[in-house]
């Protein structure tokens, strides 16, 4: 469960994201599911620990923001705080706008767990 500070950061980390977006300080392409400079050069992306990526802003602070919430804000579909953003495809490196959706926390967690089992049905199967 999300404890109120979390959310309040969560939503500040969006509105200053979106703000982003509207000023031109980034340019989002949801065709191709990249984020660009404000001269349309690609932007500096690193992975994090669980293979999704993120990239920084240098305005008054610097912050760093997921490259798929970005690209999930730029297409104009309804977004809420309380949801996760989901890879349809299940693949962390394709952040095409048709590859995201959101999901509650416990369709996040359903998932989650059956690609744990589909991963493990895979690496350990089961003989019959």
């Amino acid at each position: 469960m999300m404890t109120d500070a979390y959310k309040k950061s969560r939503r500040n980390n969006t509105a200053a994201l979106r703000r982003a977006i509207r000023n031109g300080w980034i340019k989002v392409d949801t065709e191709r599911g990249v984020v660009l400079k404000p001269n349309g050069e690609p932007i500096h992306i690193r992975p994090n620990g669980s293979g999704y990526f993120r990239f920084k802003i240098q305005r008054k602070k610097c912050r760093q923001y997921f490259v798929h919430k970005a690209i999930y804000l730029a297409t104009g579909k309804p977004f809420r705080h309380d949801l996760y953003i989901d890879h349809i495809n299940d693949d962390h490196t394709d952040n095409r706008g048709e590859n995201l959706a959101q999901l509650t926390p416990a369709q996040n967690s359903q998932k989650s767990r059956e690609r744990l089992s589909n991963k493990l049905m895979q690496e350990f199967p089961v003989p019959f």
